[in-house]
């Protein structure tokens, strides 16, 4: 079975159990380095490499946030999580640092 088809079936199981998912939103001002934070947390879960962060900008969805260098578009990411030996599901919203907001 793929890397990417274990990951999805961890995290349908992890969605069954409401207790251990967390919902997290990346709320503050434009160039104040959510992205990257959510580029590093993302890394951190092992879904990119940790020499990808602050350049891969995972949650940028859009050419014209490539182009513009900045979240236009809020996007989530959803990470399986291991602590103190328990599985979470977090569900990481970055947002756009402006007014906006959609």
């Amino acid at each position: 079975m793929a890397a990417k088809e274990e990951y999805s079936e961890n995290v349908q199981k992890l969605m069954n159990n409401p207790k251990n998912i967390r919902n997290i939103g990346i709320i503050s001002h434009i160039h104040h380095g959510k992205t990257c934070l959510t580029d590093n947390l993302a890394a951190a879960a092992g879904m990119m490499a940790q020499q990808l962060v602050g350049e891969r900008m995972l949650t940028w969805i859009d050419d014209q946030e490539r182009e513009r260098l900045m979240t236009i578009y809020g996007a989530t990411v959803t990470m399986a999580h291991q602590w103190n030996n328990e599985p979470y599901l977090i569900n990481l919203m970055d947002t756009p640092g402006h007014v906006d907001i959609n």
